[in-house]
């Protein structure tokens, strides 16, 4: 199967969208599909968008997963990821049968209440019970499965604990690569992963990878401050786009 026939104002868009996704998710760890879904989404519809983000972005985690692995938490990593793996095959059933626009709706009001609650300084004092990293990370993983846009739970949750920034990116790029790589098997074995899914795919993956690269550089020339309120203005964005588009 080809390509779809967009035109070429919609296609530089996309790369352009693409390009911009790739340095968000080098800079936070998050984030590329926030940015990449809806213009995807409205072009391609959500049935192929979604593998096919999630698909282009396995190069660009494997280029972060070296760097994360040094500095992650992994007493905060492991609950959220195992978790992450077993939510994702129940957000792909979703995606694969279930109408979503409702439940966007939900998560949006849900993202930008609690994104607010930390942009005016709500912190965990101390790292919560073990049992909610295991639910942040299944929702995510949920979330991820269904719309591929499993970062608002867990971003919010690392982000509103104590650890420092560098920690918290790392955390989550390593999280955000076991459901990519869940969600991929589990598309090749529902027949999800098309040629079409593929070949959209491939167009994305080399802006993603100069994206990343341009991200993580800027990342490591940023202060503690600037990462926070970047990382909030993401998931803001994020919430306010899924609530009106």
């Amino acid at each position: 199967m080809t390509l779809p026939d967009l035109s070429v104002e919609i296609w530089i868009a996309i790369l352009v969208a693409a390009t911009a996704a790739g340095v968000i998710r080098g800079f936070s760890g998050f984030g590329s599909a926030l940015l990449l879904a809806p213009i995807l989404s409205l072009a391609v519809g959500p049935r192929i968008a979604v593998p096919a983000m999630i698909l282009a972005n396995l190069p660009s985690t494997i280029q972060l997963v070296p760097e994360a692995a040094r500095a992650v938490s992994w007493r905060v990593a492991l609950p959220i990821g195992v978790a992450g793996g077993f939510g994702v095959p129940i957000g792909v059933w979703l995606l694969l049968t279930v109408e979503q626009e409702l439940m966007r709706r939900m998560i949006a009001i849900g993202v930008i209440s609690f994104g607010l609650m930390l942009l005016f300084g709500f912190r965990f004092k101390r790292r919560p019970h073990r049992s909610v990293g295991y639910f942040i990370g299944g929702l995510g993983g949920l979330i991820s499965g269904a719309g591929g846009i499993g970062g608002p739970p867990v971003v919010m949750y690392l982000l509103s604990g104590p650890d420092p920034a560098a920690v918290t990116r790392a955390t989550m790029v390593l999280y955000f690569a076991v459901t990519q790589f869940v969600s991929v098997g589990l598309f090749l074995a529902t027949g999800a992963l098309t040629w079409l899914v593929f070949w959209i795919a491939v167009v994305l993956v080399l802006p993603q990878i100069v994206g990343t690269w341009l991200g993580a550089l800027a990342f490591r020339r940023s202060s503690e401050l600037l990462y926070r309120r970047i990382a909030l203005s993401v998931i803001l964005f994020a919430g306010v786009a899924a609530l009106v588009l």
